[in-house]
């Protein structure tokens, strides 16, 4: 039987790699975090559920299905680097990127502006123009903006080609479609045969998306989500983003989500001329941040200076230039603010988050050994109608700050688990199964004492209950910091 890794495992061996964390789970695999244990190179590490490889035929199937998708070689196209049965588990070992999803970038910024967006569209299809050309022709399936990842150069990398083909077979289902029903084409959700123009379709909700903010189609009811995909015309572009557009712009993107496909671009190429077009032909990687200054019409001659008219018109070409130069720059300068109101936010939450959670924290791993101190001296020290002295208060006052700063250390190391990569304690086991025994004696001193009549002397007593407020505290700063590990790795940057 096929069982996830444990997440309480890491880091662990896996074949001849080293995997340090989970970096996320979906509804068909896990992606971890991991290296290869020869040359230390990061790589991630996508596992097929169980669910999907529970014979060995399912998992050869998967293999060999996405060993053909390994041969994919492009700039826009996660590598593949091996696909492998690892402790019974089919695997693809994928090169580590440093980015965002779409997905993430949608949520963060809502709409994205028109000509970063349309660069993004442009990368997407280069990728699908190196899949389409294979012999036959790799079709995604399941493009949707969860399977884009924008690098921090702005570099896009389309993920998971074909994958939800090979789920389909695995599953062996050849009617019922796998996939992301909000992104599907008409004919995908009709069960007829796929091609590249399907991968189109939805490449042209994704870049809409991307220009309104929001999906073209949405509906609480799958029903009538489904109805809209394949019935209802696509919906208007916000003004504002439709002054923006070019009419050819315009006209692609009606054609992309044509409900026909046969009305839809012949190919991903056929997409990629228009859109490098409109874009001045400039390189894709980091559009948004590094224009190249708009080129002059295809048809544009050179003519005599005698010629005042055609001098005329030149002018005005550079005029136009300048000002679209102007407003690339001003454009430049918006993103470079909205990238710096992100992270300063970011940064902001961090702190805060910080702030609130050492308080709390310590509020359980100091406060509740404490009053557990507190109930068994209570218990079995005499009472006493002396006075504690001023020496005696501040021992007690500054053995407690020691420990408080002590506890603090261990919480803070603990809640920063995901960022280190330190294997499990050899001291662990030893100081759990001492503190089990020392928590016998605290539980087991009173009521030895009540039904054997017997009594300890205080300074027993006070030695059980100073290393049963240590062993609690300490512990308790460990378990709390294990718990805010998960919160504080979902506000660090994106990892995948």
């Amino acid at each position: 039987m096929v069982k996830p890794l444990d997440p309480g495992g890491f880091p662990r061996r896996f074949g001849d790699y080293i995997i340090h964390e989970l970096l996320d789970e979906g509804g068909m695999a896990r992606i971890y975090a991991a290296e290869e244990a020869l040359t230390h190179r990061p790589v991630a590490i996508k596992i097929l559920r169980a669910e999907f490889a529970r014979t060995s035929r399912g998992r050869r199937q998967f293999l060999n299905e996405m060993s053909v998708l390994a041969t994919i070689d492009d700039p826009n196209v996660v590598r593949c680097l091996l696909c492998a049965e690892i402790e019974e588990q089919p695997v693809m070992i994928l090169e580590r990127l440093e980015g965002l999803t779409l997905r993430r970038m949608l949520t963060q910024r809502a709409a994205i502006p028109w000509r970063e967006a349309t660069d993004y569209a442009l990368q997407i299809a280069r990728a699908l123009r190196a899949a389409h050309s294979r012999h036959p022709p790799v079709v995604h399936r399941d493009l949707k903006p969860e399977n884009v990842m924008v690098l921090m150069n702005g570099q896009v990398k389309v993920m998971d080609f074909g994958i939800s083909k090979v789920l389909q077979t695995v599953a062996g289902s050849t009617t019922h479609p796998v996939g992301t029903l909000q992104y599907m084409s008409p004919e995908h959700i009709d069960a007829q045969p796929i091609d590249p123009r399907s991968d189109l379709f939805s490449l042209g909700l994704v870049w809409w998306e991307m220009l309104a903010g929001r999906p073209a189609f949405h509906s609480d009811s799958p029903r009538k989500l489904l109805d809209q995909i394949c019935n209802h015309p696509a919906p208007t572009l916000p003004e504002p983003v439709r002054r923006q557009l070019s009419p050819a712009l315009q006209q692609l993107l009606a054609r992309l989500l044509a409900k026909d496909r046969n009305q839809r671009p012949n190919s991903a190429q056929e997409v990629i001329a228009v859109l490098e077009a409109q874009l001045g032909g400039a390189p894709s990687v980091s559009v948004h941040r590094h224009r190249q200054p708009p080129r002059a019409a295809p048809n544009h001659r050179e003519r005599p200076p005698s010629q005042p008219r055609a001098q005329s018109t030149q002018q005005l070409v550079d005029s136009a230039a300048g000002r679209s130069q102007q407003a690339s720059d001003t454009e430049d300068f918006a993103e470079i603010l909205s990238r710096f109101g992100q992270a300063t936010s970011a940064l902001i939450v961090r702190v805060l988050v910080g702030l609130l959670l050492s308080p709390a924290a310590a509020l359980v791993y100091l406060g509740v050994p404490l009053l557990l101190a507190v109930v068994y001296a209570s218990l079995t020290l005499p009472s006493s109608n002396e006075e504690l002295s001023a020496n005696d208060i501040e021992e007690a006052l500054l053995s407690l700050g020691l420990v408080a700063i002590v506890t603090t250390v261990v919480f803070i190391r603990s809640s920063w688990h995901h960022r280190r990569e330190d294997g499990p304690s050899s001291i662990r086991k030893p100081w759990f199964v001492g503190g089990s025994i020392l928590m016998l004696v605290w539980l087991g001193a009173p009521m030895l004492e009540q039904n054997a009549g017997t009594t300890l002397s205080a300074e027993i007593h006070g030695i059980i209950m100073a290393l049963g407020f240590y062993w609690q505290a300490f512990t308790g700063a460990w378990l709390m910091g294990r718990a805010t590990s998960p919160l504080l790795r979902r506000l660090s940057l994106t990892r995948h």
